[in-house]
């Protein structure tokens, strides 16, 4: 079988002339060092550029050209598996023409962009041929590392368990121990894992998801190609995973950074971010009731930049909790949409008063007329006949006023206002009217208001009831007098008959839960009259934490911190080497 060039020094001949070098690189722990070239070169002619000056070698690219010698070594034994594009990849990559150069190929890789070496990757498995070859030219590196003891991140190099090649440390990031990722045995990668050099595995940066920010490689695991699979980097931990083994950790963020643009208006935030909620509470939605908050705000004439406020809310301030969305109804301003949320979940964390000291110089919406606050609340947990008692009771004439004073607005076009609907009417909005030809007016307007969702009550979602009613505002005080009405609402409705769906008797239900509804408590306690409208119950300052930690008996609660592994990855700039 012809040969595409003759190999005139063996590898194995190569590595004792070249052992001096090497045992310096060792001994002396550099990333980089001078050498005459007939040292580091004895199979090739010396080069007339170094004649008479030293050269500098760096270490890692040298012991990838050994390596790389190796491959070519054997594919020259055997160069039919370098058929058609192969022979393009694996011998013009190092320029090779008749006779294998250890020099060349260093000179090569050292001029090259190091993406050479992660093509290798894709390399093997569109050529299961060339497998073998990759796995002995492996072994040969290893065997002689581990022979001479050389732990190489004494000088501050690394193996990229994906390519087998050798960088410097800022090149590559940690591997996060797997449950599921097993290099050795896994559709035949194989690099570095029976012989184990380092304690941890590491990966080259270039396969990290960059968020669309430049090239990134994936990685195939089959010959068929039919799997590939990213890395992504996990910012808060400084380390990498396998996105298929995302699903294994739920403190994850798998939501990709917005960089600070708004998001679409239709974009499903909890499609993407996971729900929240205390450790303890059970996390099937049947038995959470879950609160979807959307607040409408404006900027302050003080931000001059609004990407950066976009960014911080979404990744330092409500982080893993909400995005930042584009809205067209409100002018000069945006919408803030959070996660599906537990209501003791709300209240431990305060995280509306932690968004508000956060933002308090940032953000306005109380004086704007196009903002306002949108609740959802879970369908799951409620009962058909429970939503047309809420419904009911938003929409009832008789509590109006109790309404229109605690939402801190009158009706408008976006949250309408309408007494004929009753409980009875959600019967025709989720059975339909099937055998009810005989209508009345009331039934046919009712069943027309339930289908347009700028009402006060909104049913047309599938998974959730929207309160659209409340007043735009940024104060936790407000918002959480907010969430707390709905929640109220819910388990007043639940535990009411029809014939008490009056406002008085949901005061009366809320007074004898004030533990749990401090802010409505005090708003109702001042819409009867009991209080002064400056006459405060709770002071300015108050948070829900005090109470919570009196009811743990002063145990705190420990909520894990999401991680985000979607951030951008900030590689570190390694020590310029200069050559002379």
């Amino acid at each position: 079988m012809d040969k595409f060039f003759t190999v005139k020094y063996s590898t194995d001949d190569l590595l004792k002339r070249i052992q001096t070098p090497l045992k310096l690189f060792k001994n002396k722990k550099q990333v980089s060092k001078k050498f005459d070239f007939s040292d580091v070169f004895p199979t090739d002619p010396t080069i007339e550029d170094y004649k008479n000056q030293k050269m500098t070698v760096l270490c890692n690219h040298y012991l990838n050209a050994l390596k790389y010698y190796k491959i070519l070594e054997l594919i020259s034994e055997d160069t039919s598996s370098l058929s058609g594009r192969y022979h393009d990849h694996i011998l013009n990559l190092c320029n090779i023409k008749k006779e294998l150069s250890f020099f060349k190929i260093y000179d090569e890789l050292i001029g090259r962009n190091h993406n050479i070496f992660l093509r290798f990757n894709t390399i093997k498995f569109y050529n299961s041929n060339l497998l073998n070859i990759f796995f002995k030219a492996d072994k040969f590196i290893v065997d002689y590392l581990t022979k001479e003891k050389w732990t190489l991140t004494n000088n501050n190099l690394r193996h990229c368990v994906a390519t087998g090649f050798i960088f410097r440390k800022n090149d590559v990031v940690q591997l996060n121990v797997s449950r599921n990722y097993n290099l050795n045995n896994y559709k035949g990668l194989y690099h570095f894992r029976d012989y184990k050099l380092s304690e941890f595995d590491y990966i080259h940066t270039d396969y990290l998801n960059q968020n669309n920010e430049g090239s990134h490689y994936t990685i195939n695991w089959n010959n068929q190609l039919s799997d590939a699979y990213a890395v992504i980097y996990d910012s808060d931990l400084n380390y990498a995973q396998f996105d298929f083994d995302l699903n294994h950790d739920e403190n994850v963020i798998k939501l990709k950074s917005a960089n600070g643009h708004l998001r679409s208006y239709s974009f499903p935030v909890h499609h993407y971010l996971p729900k929240a909620m205390l450790p303890h509470e059970k996390k099937t939605e049947k038995d959470n009731l879950y609160f979807g908050i959307e607040l409408e705000v404006g900027y302050q004439r003080s931000v001059s930049n609004r990407r950066k406020l976009h960014l911080d809310i979404e990744q330092k301030f409500l982080k893993g909790l909400a995005i930042c969305k584009s809205d067209g109804s409100v002018s000069n301003g945006f919408e803030i949409n959070t996660v599906p949320m537990t209501f003791d979940f709300i209240k431990t964390t305060d995280v509306f008063f932690n968004l508000f000291n956060d933002t308090k110089n940032s953000l306005r919406s109380y004086n704007m007329r196009s903002t306002g606050i949108h609740i959802h609340v879970s369908k799951k947990p409620l009962s058909t006949l429970q939503i047309g008692k809420m419904l009911e009771f938003v929409n009832s004439r008789k509590n109006r006023d109790f309404i229109t004073e605690l939402s801190g607005r009158n009706q408008n076009n976006y949250c309408e206002i309408n007494d004929v609907l009753k409980t009875k009417s959600i019967h025709l909005k989720e059975y339909g009217t099937r055998g009810r030809e005989n209508l009345s007016q009331d039934e046919y307007r009712a069943i027309d208001k339930m289908n347009d969702k700028y009402q006060a009550v909104n049913l047309q979602h599938d998974e959730t009831v929207e309160f659209r009613i409340f007043k735009g505002n940024t104060k936790p005080q407000t918002i959480s007098r907010y969430i707390e009405f709905v929640h109220g609402l819910v388990m007043f409705s639940k535990n009411i008959s029809n014939q008490k769906l009056s406002y008085k008797d949901f005061i009366k239900y809320i007074g004898l839960n004030k533990n749990t509804y401090p802010f409505l408590n005090e708003f109702n306690e001042k819409f009867i009259g009991n209080l002064k409208k400056d006459e405060l119950i709770l002071k300015e300052e108050f948070t829900y934490s005090p109470r919570i930690i009196k009811q743990n008996r002063g145990k705190v609660i420990e909520i894990k911190k999401p991680r985000v592994f979607t951030e951008h990855f900030k590689k570190k700039k390694p020590r310029k080497i200069i050559k002379r």
